[in-house]
């Protein structure tokens, strides 16, 4: 038995090659089955009418090595199939109000006592598709916009999450991002969280949304900006 290796050398072998090879079985036998995922997502998706969390949205600039984060509280509404209402009341590190609605979009800055009003009349496709991404997404949207894989679980805004990743699927889209990494809770199948990776290396956008209300009631008005009197609007684009 020339070839046959004693029992003391051929145990630490198989030792170390299970201590390489099961977390690895174990992470493929762990990963969601993407057409699972966006099923779950189609179904969440048909019962989604709007949220309110706190959210934190951070830009990293490569070039000049800054990092900024404003956070705040955001309350959103699915008017239709597709227009998406939402109003944000930043609160640091500076106070002011964010508001779109269908293609008008305004801006709040108390402290300066004004309103600036844009319309994003000529960009509609894109403004609906930032918005339908990231509030009450289904399935067949990602699918249908965005070459999509599963990347892995991992906890993200503080719930167990699906990480996605969204490539670009037309020049485009390839022009404005070079991939979206999504993550989706597994309790409500709905995104959390969202880091946009800009065409300039290095430069990244995150959108983050904890202590998430799924469909809760909204008072009258909850989406009306209120400015003080004496307060005066201002219109950019003109």
């Amino acid at each position: 038995m020339r070839n046959a290796l004693p029992a003391t050398s051929v145990s630490p072998l198989v030792r170390l090659l299970g201590l390489v090879l099961l977390p690895a079985a174990l992470l493929l036998q762990a990963a969601p089955e993407l057409d699972a995922v966006l099923s779950n997502m189609n179904a969440a998706a048909a019962q989604w009418k709007g949220m309110r969390a706190h959210a934190v949205w951070t830009k990293y600039v490569s070039l000049v090595d800054d990092k900024s984060a404003e956070s705040g509280t955001i309350v959103v509404q699915r008017v239709n199939p597709s227009r998406i209402d939402m109003l944000v009341e930043f609160t640091e590190p500076n106070h002011y109000f964010l508001s779109i609605k269908d293609t008008k979009v305004e801006i709040y800055k108390p402290k300066i006592a004004t309103v600036e009003v844009y319309d994003l009349s000529k960009s509609r496709d894109k403004l609906r598709q930032a918005l339908l991404l990231g509030f009450g997404a289904s399935g067949k949207f990602l699918r249908d916009n965005y070459n999509v894989s599963v990347t892995g679980e991992e906890a993200a805004a503080g719930v167990e999450s699906v990480r996605l990743e969204l490539r670009p699927k037309t020049d485009e889209q390839a022009r404005s991002f070079e991939k979206i990494e999504m993550w989706i809770a597994k309790k409500t199948w709905q995104p959390v969280k969202q880091k946009v990776y800009e065409t300039s290396p290095g430069d990244y956008r995150i959108y983050s949304y904890s202590a998430v209300e799924s469909n809760p009631k909204f008072p009258r008005g909850s989406f009306k900006l209120k400015p003080a009197p004496g307060t005066s609007r201002v219109f950019p684009q003109r």
